[in-house]
């Protein structure tokens, strides 16, 4: 067996290193470790996991913080939508009246005193009559556009000439 010198710059186990003064320790390290020394998967499975509390409160704080800006948010998106419906509804419901505005019978009188018929005579009498009764026939003769077409509408619908 060949002896090896040890150099200068080396030093051995157990030794004092003249220039440094550490003390290196004379017996091995062992760096090997027994199954004794680790928990089972059971024993790691059981134990309570180790959480610092103040980390916890401040996950819980902005846990917290989390779902009140959430709640807010949701809130502000509802009354938000509430309020276009409502606009909308309002807005349909003017536009519905005013396409359905219902003439009067004054209005369709006014009217029948301006076509050519004999004031006061029988077809006189039973349009009259006819536009007091039924609104629909009322707002059929108002939508006519022409004097004629108003006359032929009440005549057939009257069933008397004028």
């Amino acid at each position: 067996m060949q002896t090896e010198e040890a150099s200068d710059d080396e030093t051995t186990v157990g030794e004092t290193a003249e220039d440094s003064g550490i003390r290196i320790p004379s017996e091995p390290i062992s760096l090997l470790a027994s199954d004794d020394e680790f928990p089972t998967r059971e024993e790691a499975h059981r134990s309570p996991p180790r959480a610092n509390k103040s980390i916890l409160c401040v996950q819980s704080t902005s846990t917290k913080r989390t779902n009140r800006r959430r709640v807010n948010f949701e809130t502000q998106v509802q009354s938000g939508f509430q309020r276009v419906e409502e606009s909308r509804t309002n807005l349909l419901d003017v536009l519905r009246s005013r396409n359905h505005q219902k003439s009067t019978f004054g209005d369709a009188l006014a009217l029948l005193e301006t076509l050519d018929v004999v004031p006061m005579g029988s077809f006189w009498w039973a349009a009259s009559g006819l536009l007091t009764k039924d609104e629909e026939i009322r707002d059929g003769f108002m939508k006519l556009r022409s004097k004629e077409n108003k006359i032929r509408f009440l005549e057939r619908l009257s069933g008397v000439d004028r």
